[in-house]
C-alpha cells in the first residue's frame, strides 16, 4: 500500500472515532480528507497535506484533543493518539 492509501485509511479511522464521540473535529478532518482525495495534481495535494498538518499546531489544536467520557478519559483516546501520530507521520512523509 502506498503512503497516501495508508493516510486515507488512518483518516477514516480517526473520523470514525471522532463521530462516536460527537467531536466537531470530525467535520474538519473529513473536509481536509475530501480535499486531499479531490486533488487533481501534486500542487493541490501538497496544499491539502499542509492544511492537514496545520491542524496539529497551536493551542486548541487537533493535537490537544482528549476524548472524555462520563468516567474520565475514554479508552478510544489511546487509539486516537496512535492514529493522530500515524496521520502526522504519513502526511509529513508526503510533503515535498
Amino acid at each position: 500500500m502506498s503512503e497516501l492509501t495508508d493516510l486515507f485509511g488512518a483518516l477514516l479511522r480517526v473520523v470514525a472515532i471522532l463521530l462516536r464521540h460527537n467531536s466537531s473535529w470530525a467535520n474538519s478532518i473529513t473536509t481536509v480528507a475530501a480535499g486531499l482525495a479531490e486533488a487533481e495534481n501534486e500542487p493541490d495535494r501538497q496544499i491539502a497535506l499542509r492544511k492537514l498538518l496545520s491542524m496539529y499546531g497551536g493551542m486548541g489544536s487537533f493535537n490537544d484533543l482528549v476524548i472524555q467520557s462520563s468516567s474520565g478519559v475514554s479508552p478510544d483516546n489511546n487509539e486516537l493518539d496512535e492514529l493522530r501520530s500515524r496521520v502526522y507521520a504519513l502526511a509529513s512523509a508526503l510533503i515535498r
